[in-house]
């Protein structure tokens, strides 16, 4: 069978996503998926049928990084040449994210991530939910950087925000909860 291409792989909360392009041979039975924590990715964990292109590996620990590499297996049992290898590390998003409206502006605060080689924190704003347009990253190499106030806003408007970490290696969490806020003017003009 082809070798399988274009794998990624995404980490998230307890788990991490793969993704590959589709296979083209007409026997194709089944594509399997490899992991380990040593490089290269040579234990079998599962496999999944022809056509799917995607697989969530939710047996995974958190802060412990993954290798992993797929091969296409065809009507004969025939597999393939192992994908290229791709990585990543499991990380558990930020929490209890809170957000206090202002005068054009929204004050955002979260607990500090307990994540080993923090680099930053991402905050992603939208005026619908999900939020999902990068706006700011604030660096997180203490741990202690939780709070950022987003300004130029305009009153009246509702906005949703969400907010990941960012290890030393690239390794993006997943999304804290949500949380939305409408600015608004301050009273003017007292008599």
């Amino acid at each position: 069978p082809l070798t399988p291409i274009g794998l990624v792989a995404t980490a998230g909360n307890k788990q991490v996503n793969l993704t590959w392009s589709a296979n083209t041979d007409s026997d194709l039975l089944r594509h399997r998926i490899f992991r380990s924590t040593t490089s290269p990715g040579n234990s079998l964990i599962d496999s999944v049928v022809s056509g799917s292109t995607t697989y969530s590996d939710t047996s995974v620990i958190n802060e412990t990084m993954y290798f992993y590499r797929i091969a296409a297996v065809d009507s004969s049992l025939n597999q393939s040449v192992f994908s290229g290898q791709v990585s990543a590390t499991p990380k558990a998003p930020p929490q209890n994210l809170i957000a206090t409206a202002g005068n054009a502006q929204v004050s955002l605060k979260w607990s500090k991530v307990g994540t080993a080689n923090l680099k930053f924190y991402h905050i992603y704003r939208g005026t619908s939910s999900p939020a999902s347009t990068l706006i700011d990253s604030t660096s997180a190499g203490n741990a202690s950087d939780t709070s950022r106030t987003i300004t130029g806003l305009t009153n009246g408007t509702l906005y949703y925000f969400r907010v990941t970490v960012v290890d030393t290696s690239g390794n993006q969490s997943g999304f804290s909860n949500e949380v939305k806020a409408a600015p608004f003017g301050a009273p003017q003009n007292l008599a």
